[in-house]
Formats: C-alpha cells, sequence, structure tokens
C-alpha cells in the first residue's frame, strides 16, 4: 500500500524528554513536528518531519528526512530485519501502547527494507504496510500499523501512548541521529515522549523552518495571549502568530548556533515554552593553525571574509601586528609577543562581518609536567598523587596520532604521550561484548579469578575499571544458557565483593547514559560520566555545565572523571577552543579529571588547532589547578555575573581568584561584580580567563589575569 500524508501531528518539546503529538482519534488534522538531532537539540541537516493521523483502526506514521538538494541515498543491509541497515540512513517508530508492557520498533532505509521487532526481539514481525519515496531533497518513510498488529484498544479521547520517532543520516563517512523525543538512546521508554489522542483546542507550534539563517515560527495562539522567541535574551515577538528573525550577528563565531526559546505566555505567565539549539551554515571565516605558540612566535591563518579584510593581532589591547589586505591565507610574525594571551581578528571592510580566535604565547613550550611520586589517593572529590592535587587528563586510544609533544597526558590508558609517573587506568578482563540477545556483558565463569589475577599483579597506584558502559545489559551462562540479570544489583555486587577484598585499590565505573547514573554512582571508588546531550553533541558547551551539576550532585563527595567528545560524534564537530571550556568547566565544576574521546576515526592531521590544544591544553591547567583544588571556594563572593559566563571564586594562601568561561561561541562585554570590586570587559567566544584580584599602586583593587 503507498500512500502520501498530509500534515497531521504536532509537535510540542517542552524539557528533554518532554514530547508529545496531539492526534485526533476522530480523524482531524493536527500539524506537523520537526525533528532535532540526538543529543543536544542541533537541527540535523535541515528540519526533518513526523506526522501522525488515526483513521480506521490503524496509525498512519510518516517520517521525512530532509536533506541539501543533490544528496544520494544510503543504504545498507540487503533485506528486510537485516540489523545492517542501522548503519546507514533509516527513519524509525517506536510505539508503547497504552497498558502495554512491550514497545514495539519499525525501522525502514531508502532502499525500503523493514526492520520490525518487539522491543529488541527481531524474531517477532508485525504486520504493517509500508512505503518509501525518495526525492531531490528528501526521502519520506511511510508506516501504516494497524492496531491489531500490536496488541492494542481502538483509542479513545484522553487515551495516551508512549512514542519516539527517530532519523538517521549517513554522508558516506559520518552518521548523524535525530530523536523527536530528544532521548540519546532511542530504546529509552523513560525518555519516549507522547501520542495524546485528543480532539482539543492546542496551544504550541504549529511548524518552524531556517532558511539560510532565518527563523520562521508559526504559533497556535490562545486568545489573550502572547507568543515570542527568546534568543540570547532578546524577546521577537510573535505577528498574527508569526516570528520571522535572522539568527547570528556580525560577529561569526567558531561555531554558528543560537538557542532560541520559543514561548506563549498568558498575562506574563508562560504556558508553553520549546527550546531549540539551531545551527547554520557559513564560511570558515577564520581558522588559525595553533592554539598554543611556542618559541618560533608565529602562526597560519586561512580566513573566507569579504574582501578587503584587515587582520590584527592584539596583546593587552595593544597591536602587535596589522595586515591591511589580507591574503586569504598566510603566516604571520609576531617577535614582539609576550608569554600569555593574544587575540586575533579578522574584520571585513566590505560588509563588517569579523571573526575573533584567541592564542596563548608560551616561550617555555607546552609539554606536561611529570608526576610527583608516591601513592595515589581519594581527596574528597579529588584524586590526590603523593599528596599533590592533580585534575587528570587522558584519551583513548585513536586510529592517528598528530601530538605536538610526548608529554601530554597525565592519566594512563594505555595510550601514547604519557607524562612520567602518569596514572593508570585499565578495564579488569572479566566480562566479554556480546550482541545476542540484546547488546551488553556476558560475564566470564570464572570472574573472580580473573580479577583477582589482574588486581594481584598490578601496582596499587592504579585505577581499575569494572565496566565501560555500564548501563548496558549483564549476561552471565549458567548451563549453557545465556541469561539477563539485572545490571545495578550485579555490579553492585561485584564491587562490594572487590573492596571488601581489596580494600585499599580503587574501582571506577563508566557511564555514558547521564539517565543511568544514579544507578551505578555508589558502586564505584571513582565515577566515569558521559553524557550524549553534551559530552558527545554536535556542540558541547549547551548543556554541559547542566549535566555537570547533575553528575556532580549524583555522585555526591566522589570523584568523578568527566568524558569529552573529541571525535565523537564526528571528526568535524569540535574546535579547540570548546574543549578548552569543557575543561575549565570539568575544574570549575570539581570533576577529578577528563577523559578525551578521539576513538571511531579519530581527527586528521589537518585539524593543527585542535591537535595543539589537546597538546598543551594539561600544562594550562596545571599552572594553576593547585590554586583551585587546596583553596578555599568563596561561596558568596560573586555578587553579579553576565549569565553566558561560568564563574567561579577561590582564595589560596591570602591570594584571591576569579575564573570564568565563555559558554558562547561568541564573544561577548561581561560584567562581573565581587565582594572587593568590579571585573569587565570583552571575553571571546569560548575562552576562559582567570584573574589574580590585587591592590595597583594607589591601593585600589585590580583584577590581573593569569595569562
Amino acid at each position: 500500500m503507498r500512500f502520501l500524508m498530509t500534515l497531521v501531528s504536532m509537535l510540542v518539546l517542552t524539557g528533554i524528554h518532554a514530547a508529545e503529538i496531539f492526534v485526533d482519534p476522530a480523524g482531524g488534522k493536527s500539524f506537523s513536528g520537526k525533528f532535532v538531532a540526538v543529543p543536544a537539540d542541533v537541527q540535523c541537516g535541515k528540519p526533518s518531519s513526523v506526522t501522525v493521523e488515526y483513521a480506521n483502526k490503524k496509525l498512519h506514521i510518516t517520517l521525512v528526512s530532509r536533506r541539501f538538494p543533490g544528496w544520494r541515498a544510503e543504504s545498507k543491509g540487503s533485506a528486510d530485519d537485516d540489523t545492517a541497515m542501522f548503519g546507514a540512513e533509516t527513519a524509525e517508530v517506536f510505539l508503547m501502547p497504552d497498558n502495554s508492557p512491550d514497545y514495539y520498533q519499525f525501522a525502514l532505509n531508502p532502499a525500503g527494507h523493514l526492520y520490525s521487532a518487539r522491543r529488541k526481539d527481531k524474531s517477532w514481525n508485525g504486520r504493517i504496510d509500508s512505503a518509501v519515496k525518495v526525492l531531490d531533497d528528501r526521502w519520506i518513510a511511510e508506516f501504516v500499523i494497524p492496531l491489531e498488529s500490536i496488541g492494542a484498544a481502538e483509542p479513545r479521547e484522553g487515551t495516551v501512548w508512549r512514542a519516539n520517532f527517530a532519523i538517521s543520516i549517513y554522508d558516506g563517512s559520518i552518521r548523524r541521529q535525530a530523536s523527536w523525543s530528544k532521548t540519546a538512546s532511542f530504546h529509552d521508554v523513560n525518555g519516549f515522549g507522547k501520542i495524546v489522542f485528543t480532539g482539543k483546542k492546542f496551544t504550541g507550534i504549529r511548524s518552524w523552518n531556517v532558511d539560510g539563517n532565518v527563523l520562521d515560527v508559526e504559533f497556535a495562539v490562545p486568545e489573550k495571549s502572547a507568543a515570542y522567541c527568546l534568543i540570547s535574551g532578546v524577546k521577537y515577538p510573535a505577528s498574527d502568530g508569526r516570528v520571522s528573525v535572522k539568527l547570528g550577528g556580525k560577529e561569526i563565531g567558531a561555531k554558528n548556533f543560537a538557542v532560541v526559546d520559543m514561548q506563549i505566555a498568558d498575562q506574563e505567565k508562560v504556558i508553553f515554552s520549546e527550546r531549540h539549539l539551531i545551527a547554520w551554515k557559513s564560511c570558515k571565516a577564520l581558522e588559525i593553525d595553533r592554539f598554543y605558540v611556542t618559541g618560533e612566535r608565529r602562526f597560519g591563518f586561512v580566513q573566507q571574509l569579504p574582501a578587503p579584510v584587515t587582520l590584527t593581532v592584539y596583546q593587552d589591547g595593544k597591536v602587535l601586528a596589522e595586515v591591511k589586505n589580507a591574503p586569504p591565507a598566510d603566516m604571520l610574525d609576531i617577535p614582539h609577543a609576550r608569554n600569555g594571551k593574544i587575540t586575533v581578528s579578522a574584520v571585513s571592510q566590505q560588509n563588517g562581518s569579523f571573526a575573533r580566535r584567541v592564542l596563548i604565547v608560551n616561550s617555555d613550550g607546552i609539554s606536561a609536567p611529570p608526576l610527583p611520586p608516591g601513592n595515589i589517593s581519594l581527596n574528597g572529590k579529588m584524586i590526590r598523587k603523593g599528596g599533590k592535587a592533580v585534575f587528570f587528563i587522558g584519551t583513548t586510544g585513536s586510529t592517528s596520532w598528530h601530538l605536538l609533544n610526548k608529554n601530554t597526558f597525565s592519566l594512563d590508558l594505555g595510550t601514547v604521550g604519557i607524562v612520567p609517573g602518569g596514572l593508570p587506568l585499565r578495564q579488569l578482563p572479566v566480562h566479554r561484548l556480546i550482541r545476542n540477545p540484546s547488546v551488553g556483558y556476558l560475564w566470564k565463569n570464572d570472574w573472580q579469578q580473573q580479577l583477582h589475577r589482574t588486581v594481584t599483579r598490578s601496582e596499587p597506584d592504579r585505577l581499575h575499571r569494572i565496566c565501560y558502559e555500564v548501563q548496558m545489559d549483564t549476561f552471565v551462562d549458567r548451563n549453557g544458557k545465556t541469561v539477563r540479570l539485572d545490571t545495578a544489583d550485579f555490579v553492585s555486587m561485584v564491587y562490594r565483593t572487590v573492596k571488601e577484598k581489596y580494600p585499599d585499590r580503587f574501582f571506577t565505573q563508566q557511564c555514558d547514559r547521564i539517565e543511568d547514573i544514579h544507578r551505578f554512582a555508589d558502586h564505584c571508588d571513582v565515577l566515569e560520566a558521559a553524557s550524549w546531550h553534551s559530552s558527545y553533541a554536535e556542540h558541547l558547551m549547551p548543556y554541559l555545565q547542566r549535566d555537570m551539576a547533575y553528575v556532580r550532585k549524583i555522585a555526591k563527595n566522589k570523584p568523578v572523571i568527566f568524558w569529552l567528545g573529541i571525535s565523537v560524534p564526528h571528526a568535524e564537530s569540535r574546535c579547540a577552543g570548546e574543549i578548552r571550556a569543557g575543561v575549565y568547566s570539568a575544574v570549575f565544576n570539581d570533576m577529578a579529571g577528563v577523559i578525551f574521546h578521539l576513538a571511531h576515526g579519530g581527527i586528521p592531521a589537518g585539524k593543527k588547532r585542535l591537535w595543539s590544544l589537546i597538546s598543551g591544553i594539561n600544562r594550562e591547567i596545571s599552572q594553576w589547578y593547585f590554586t583551585y583544588a587546596d583553596g578555599e571556594k568563596l561561596t558568596g563572593f560573586i555578587q553579579y555575573s553576565s549569565p553566558q559566563l561560568l564563574v567561579k571564586a577561590w582564595k589560596y594562601q591570602d591570594r584571591i581568584f576569579v575564573g570564568a568561561v565563555n559558554t558562547s561561541a561568541t564573544g561577548c562585554n561581561f560584567e562581573i561584580r565581587h565582594r572587593q570590586g568590579r571585573i569587565s570587559g570583552m571575553i571571546d567566544g569560548y575562552d576562559a580567563v582567570i584573574w589574580q584580584i590585587v591592590p595597583d599602586l594607589s591601593g585600589n583593587v585590580v583584577a590581573k589575569p593569569l595569562f
């Protein structure tokens, strides 16, 4: 049965897991909703959409995966129910009828192959009709699902089902995903949205779309209510239920996206709110070939702003160098630059657009110092080595390495670039990954002997990881049968067992589903945490502070090592300033360290600025971290700070420090008011600054940057 649906559903997003579609059980129409990419609300290419209609005891569901003109459909798998299809383009439907213990999955690829499963059991086959249509700028997946095929009763007014819809796009090397309910795991029923069967009028968004960097929103607004969009604190009111606004300004950041809150208010009370991160493409306005400038005092640049372009280098408000009619690419010498921060600015004299990038000059190089000798100890939220507080930085393996020095990482995961005395973190060989009956770990029958052998043969100064992605399913072999166990209960037993036997050793659990972290935080000495809403999102910073604060709360007074994706979600997703801001955010959220995720293809040698940042960030943090770790946190010292800043204050010995991270990709004028005065000025996109509060020659209190 082939068919093409009209717009028949309405999407409301009021939080991470608050998606709802309203469907009239009498067969009336509602409105289509847009997809946003997992996990950080960034649109996946152009906005994709889902529509739902109920008629004749069948659900009619249409998913539209929108692409750019001229794209080529990518399919994998050669037949129905071939799981290989999930390696390329797919459109997926997840339905959990009311009062049902099960959810049902249906998926199509552009070749028309259909996958169906009950939960993750693909031996179940649903009797549905499906069709695919591939067009120049999109492909359409259509599902007709009889209620009887999924054991569902006929819905009535007010019936609620749980559901999720997902789109995956593939360009031959990078696979991106979009989730309607915004859950990082498409199978997470706790993150499913709702299908609400009702014929009542609704309040919300009829549609939204982005063309270039122009956003258009159409609201469904009740009488005497007002609709508007909030972008960077600026309100754009709707006219006749519509808002049209240009995103971005003159500054072209290292990444171009905007946080947009679409809201409806009744007498100042917000009755509807939907948030999106909306990204748009632009030229790579200004690229620098390094983050740290060492003894050579020079750097390379590429700029693509409309000519003529003036490129200027500033330090401490003074011009170090200026190039008028700057070429598209060149090397620039800055022989008079001192150790510390410099800013490179490129301005188009044609249209006023500009870009700014930060560099740090350090004539002493960027090698991280060796760790002190001595035992490791856990001191509340910190890990100490030889009695010294260390912020540990490590990395996963990678397909290729382009580090600028051999002394880079203080946390040793068996990779390259480990500083002398680096802290080893090793996986215990107690289980193996399996994919049937579901993806998870099959624990070895002799896991206790394997654990004993590994721990007793290793030096005491290391961390032992019990599980990587501990949230996955757990299985054991019982008389030749693979039996599923409750994962949290089992790893709790494992942790209790090893701690009773080895109380002086330290064990970690790694969990990259933030929704599950509370299940495992008590079953380790050190928690490794990641979030698909930030760590592995297309844009790292928008939800990083929220996620780190949540993990810190769940972990209580336990050390946390937070994972930051660099090659995840893909090799082009990160810029150097973004990673630096993420590391500073980890420090200010009292993490004990970070692990860079460089697996799944790594990042190419051509991303020189990012490799420079990776190579030198450990040294930069070590220059001041001891003041923060051993200092007194000054609660209440900061009285006000600009909203895009993450700000901390502390006292070390008789010195007061203030640190700030700009969580925005673009620069801004900022203000920080504290008990002894005020700090204000310009801070560049993703920049992080540490000031020492000191008196000047006149006795006035001033803020002096450390570098």
